[in-house]
């Protein structure tokens, strides 16, 4: 589980002022007018995550809302005397305040109450199950405070002129792929590649659909990984209006260090002008995701091919390749980075596993910057994810632990994996 740490929000102890009001009655008579406290401005303790460990399964992460009130002061002295309903010159009326001074409960010119507001929340393998993990130990959480009234925070607003409407392909004006299963082949950087093409029943070449590139792990292939037991991305694709393909790697295995030219890059790149030419798809909405080298792979796909890829889900596998240094999108791309927490395979933070790739702390630093995020990451998920949004023109970046092993990450008892993959890919589009 994270560690935690609190900090006050507040404006402090309030300060008592004292307004004088001398007025004369009936000729001789002094009144003194009694003095009045401005109220004190509320302190709540807000819970702020410090990167670091995971929760424990079924706890769950809890972020009181904070906030913090500013009253203006009030307050003034006034000399000398004065007729009954009349004021001398530096005083004011009694419910009225001269300028830059405030009458009690209003506050001065250039004043405000001030409040912060956390927002809600909105998420094979290469080796058998593998035993507990890597570098996160659980901690009590604090007690909280009292919850404050939350809002949600503002996220970056699309420019003006763009258009989310679908961009539909070639193929919705003569293609000819037809609904059903199907092992399709191409040729790609002089090799013959192959791919399973999954088109719905619901499909009919009318409207554009979306398209999912669903990524294996090693020694898997398209075949297999598509009919595996727990693929539920077929049965989602008839309601959800979407084409699932899975892909086949090189002798069952991915190659992401050859750069964006690479035989693999190629492959995709291929795979992808094709579809567009025989299908009715949405070009502003392709995704990838995949496990273990697969979601090696969804990372290549965000760093090498962020002009035909709208947003990516990679699982129980980190990039191959040099993440901070070779990773460059052309434009921000929406990420999410899910890791079993009995994977041994995969870290949430440093230091790394044997295997030598990122950490998940690390992919979300290099997102993070990319994306042009602002503020740090707020939990999610129930604690399960932190994530950060209003980043660069709408993109989002989260990473996330969840109760399962290396090869059981779509089976996680806290998380609908299949379920929280399309919720989050779904939302995103090319711009």
């Amino acid at each position: 589980m994270r560690q935690w740490r609190s900090r006050t929000v507040g404006n402090g102890r309030g300060q008592d002022t004292v307004l004088l009001r001398l007025a004369l009655c009936l000729g001789t008579a002094w009144l003194l007018a009694c003095a009045e406290k401005d109220p004190s401005g509320d302190q709540v303790m807000v819970t702020a995550p410090v990167t670091g460990d995971a929760p424990t399964p079924g706890q769950e992460m809890e972020v009181a809302p904070g906030a913090a009130t500013s009253e203006a002061q009030m307050g003034q002295a006034m000399p000398g005397q004065a007729m009954p309903g009349q004021a001398m010159p530096g005083q004011a009326m009694p419910g009225q305040a001269m300028p830059n001074q405030a009458v009690p409960g209003q506050a001065t010119a250039g004043q405000a109450s001030t409040a912060g507001a956390q927002a809600p929340d909105p998420g094979m393998g290469m080796a058998p199950n593998s035993e507990p993990p890597n570098n996160r130990e659980g901690s009590d959480l604090p007690t909280q405070a009292p919850e404050m009234p939350s809002e949600t925070p503002e996220t970056e607003d699309p420019p003006a002129n763009v258009d989310d409407e679908p961009m539909p392909s070639e193929g919705c004006t003569g293609g000819t792929v037809a609904s059903g299963r199907t092992v399709e082949s191409i040729e790609a950087a002089g090799r013959r590649r192959e791919y399973v093409l999954r088109v719905p029943d619901s499909y009919d070449g009318s409207e554009p659909f979306k398209v999912l590139i669903d990524f294996h792990g090693g020694t898997y292939n398209g075949p297999r990984w598509d009919s595996r037991a727990s693929n539920q991305f077929p049965d989602m694709a008839e309601t959800e209006h979407f084409i699932y393909i899975a892909p086949t790697g090189l002798n069952q295995w991915w190659t992401t260090t050859e750069g964006a030219d690479g035989a693999d890059g190629q492959f995709m790149r291929s795979m992808i002008d094709r579809l567009k030419t025989t299908a009715c798809v949405d070009t502003r909405r392709i995704y990838a995701t995949g496990c273990s080298m697969g979601g090696d792979m969804s990372f290549y796909m965000a760093c090498y091919h962020s002009d035909i890829i709208a947003a990516v889900y990679p699982m129980c596998g980190s990039a191959f390749f040099d993440l901070e240094q070779d990773c460059k999108p052309t434009r921000p791309i929406s990420m999410t980075f899910v890791i079993g927490s009995r994977d041994s395979l995969n870290c949430w933070e440093p230091p790394r596993t044997s295997v030598g790739n990122p950490c998940a702390t690390e992919v979300q630093s290099v997102f993070q910057r990319l994306n042009e995020c602002p503020g740090e990451a707020m939990e999610t998920h129930g604690g399960l994810c932190e994530t950060n949004t209003g980043c660069a023109q709408g993109t989002e970046v989260s990473v996330c632990m969840v109760d399962a092993t290396h090869t059981g990450i779509y089976n996680a008892r806290d998380m609908d994996i299949y379920q929280e993959t399309w919720k989050f890919l779904s939302r995103f589009h090319i711009r």
